[in-house]
């Protein structure tokens, strides 16, 4: 008889067993519970990077529809001798644009034609420190193609972050 009350009296878990199962049930909530500050995290970021690439698209496609006759007479009017490169730098935070690193003025006819305080506006909402449209002529001896210019628009956020995209516009 005494077999069978020791049969009897084994039910269930011991106290070691429950403190283990425990441990282990906290273990894995943990590592649950720290995904998701760091999932919501990089989505915000992957939504930002979304939304300011959509931004310099969009200032992209106005450049491309200015078409390269438009832009090459901006370009000779004002490119940097030394250098070749037409740049207009836009800082978002005090609204100061620049030609070559040469503050501008809001009745600069670049600031106008380049739609800078549209842009302004659309990369503050972003968070956005900084914007950059250059402007190149590209001259290798051994090119095919004569009229091209290289158009780079470049943003700049955070700490060392950018976003950037280049195409050629040719006649």
């Amino acid at each position: 008889m005494s077999g069978f009350l020791k049969n009897r009296l084994n039910k269930g878990f011991t106290l070691i067993e429950i403190i283990v199962s425990i441990f282990i049930i906290g273990l894995v909530a943990v590592g649950v519970l720290i995904f998701f500050p760091t999932s919501k995290m990089a989505t915000e970021e992957s939504s930002l990077k979304t939304r300011i690439a959509n931004s310099v698209v969009s200032k992209m496609e106005e450049l491309r529809g200015i078409r390269y006759k438009g832009l090459e007479v901006k370009y000779n009017n004002y490119n940097d001798p030394s250098s070749k490169v037409f740049t207009l730098g836009l800082d978002v935070e005090s609204g100061v644009v620049t030609l070559n690193d040469e503050p501008i003025d809001s009745e600069h006819d670049l600031y106008e034609y380049f739609k800078f305080g549209d842009w302004k506006d659309d990369l503050s909402k972003l968070g956005v420190s900084k914007g950059l449209i250059e402007i190149k002529r590209i001259e290798e001896s051994s090119s095919t193609i004569d009229n091209l210019l290289s158009v780079r628009i470049r943003a700049e956020w955070g700490k060392d972050k950018s976003y950037e995209i280049t195409t050629y516009i040719s006649e």
